[in-house]
């Protein structure tokens, strides 16, 4: 239930962003905020949410980007990207079996 209402919290955050007529910083920062709220009642680490705060807001630069840039494109992958590497485990290599011996897992 708690992932269920989460994935759904996410969801409608980015989707209030792609539909709102004018795409500024401070709707930006609404969705952000929304979402870094949906993963704290979530019992998401509050280390883990501020460095994907942060991560975003690098990410995703009003002033740098050029005009003819789809901003909400953008700003839907770098959150999917972010997320992601949020619950990536950063494990070196994945774990393969070996041929001719007892693979245990």
């Amino acid at each position: 239930m708690v992932l269920q209402d989460l994935g759904r919290r996410i969801n409608s955050a980015v989707s209030d962003l792609t539909r709102s007529p004018n795409l500024d910083e401070k709707a930006f920062d609404g969705m952000v905020k929304e979402i870094c709220s949906a993963l704290l009642e979530a019992d998401v680490a509050v280390r883990l949410v501020s460095s994907l705060r942060k991560s975003i807001k690098a990410s995703v630069n009003f002033k740098s980007l050029p005009p003819a840039t789809n901003k909400k494109r953008l700003i839907q992958k770098t959150v999917f990207d972010e997320l992601v590497k949020l619950v990536d485990p950063h494990a070196g290599e994945a774990w393969k079996p070996k041929k001719g011996k007892s693979n245990v897992i």
